[in-house]
C-alpha cells in the first residue's frame, strides 16, 4: 500500500483509539503536572507540606514517547 492511499477501516479505526488513547494519556499528564505544580506551591508556603514524587509524571511522558514512536514507525512503514 501506498503511502497516500487511505487504509483500510481497520486501520483507521485503530488509529483513532491510538489518537484516542494518547489524548487520554495526555490529559492525565497534563492533570498530574497540574496537581504537582499547586503542591509544589503549596510545600513552599507551609513547612510541613509533603514532597511530590515525579516520577508517575515521568513515567506517563515515557509512554507518551513511546506510543508516539510506535504510531510514527507505523506510517514509515506503509
Amino acid at each position: 500500500m501506498e503511502s497516500s492511499e487511505p487504509g483500510t477501516a481497520a486501520d483507521r479505526e485503530r488509529e483513532t483509539r491510538a489518537i484516542g488513547t494518547l489524548t487520554r494519556t495526555i490529559e492525565k499528564l497534563t492533570e498530574l503536572q497540574s496537581e504537582a505544580d499547586v503542591a509544589r506551591s503549596a510545600s513552599r508556603h507551609s513547612s510541613g507540606a509533603i514532597s511530590v514524587d515525579d516520577s508517575e509524571a515521568d513515567r506517563l511522558r515515557l509512554e507518551i514517547a513511546e506510543r508516539i514512536l510506535r504510531i510514527g514507525e507505523r506510517y514509515a512503514a506503509r
